[in-house]
């Protein structure tokens, strides 16, 4: 039987949000709290108030921290990625994914709503598909492009599944997740784990 798995990754394989967590790494606690709380403050006061838009927030503090955040770091992050991943995985996780991919007749992705820079490396070591917020980083480290003009969480997560995976191709599928964002991925599948442990 021929089976899909999907995880949504922070708070579900994570401990920590991977975006903060990158964040930290690489500014000052300073540049981190301007980029992250200050700067995007009126956006954030509309979401909670009236449900605004999450993905605008994240587009400001993503630029920000790049803007606002010395190219070297960001480079040592990359390539240091699937370690610091390692670093946030809840106990159990590795184990559990490798299970998983150990059976020739499963496909797991991670459908996360991070950035693609952050998981890239950590997904292609463990052999496993990503979808996620995808950017595009230009040569001086200072500049970023979304390539996608939605943010790949809630109904998002459920597009970006349907226009990457084609889900006749399984017998069953299976998802992941912690939060109500993950509900519209819940709803593609034949199984979901609400908050699993692993």
């Amino acid at each position: 039987m021929k089976t899909l798995y999907l995880f949504d990754f922070d708070g579900t394989l994570s401990k920590t949000d991977s975006a903060k967590f990158f964040f930290r790494k690489v500014t000052n606690p300073f540049v981190f709290y301007w980029s992250i709380y200050i700067s995007p403050f009126s956006l954030i006061l509309r979401y909670f108030l009236f449900r605004g838009d999450n993905f605008s927030i994240k587009k400001i503090r993503l630029k920000n921290i790049f803007r606002y955040s010395k190219e070297q770091r960001i480079k040592d992050y990359y390539f240091n990625s699937e370690n610091y991943i390692d670093e946030i995985l809840k106990a159990g996780v590795l184990k559990y994914i490798r299970e998983l991919s150990s059976n020739p007749n499963n496909d797991i992705y991670i459908v996360s709503a991070s950035f693609s820079f952050i998981l890239e490396k950590w997904a292609k070591r463990e052999n496993i598909g990503l979808l996620t917020n995808e950017i595009e980083i230009k040569n001086d480290y200072k500049t970023i492009r979304f390539l996608n003009d939605f943010d790949c969480d809630g109904i998002g997560k459920a597009l970006l599944i349907k226009q990457s995976i084609s889900l006749t191709d399984y017998d069953k599928i299976v998802s992941y997740g912690d939060s109500i964002n993950d509900f519209q991925m819940f709803l593609l599948s034949d199984e979901f784990y609400y908050k699993p442990t692993f």
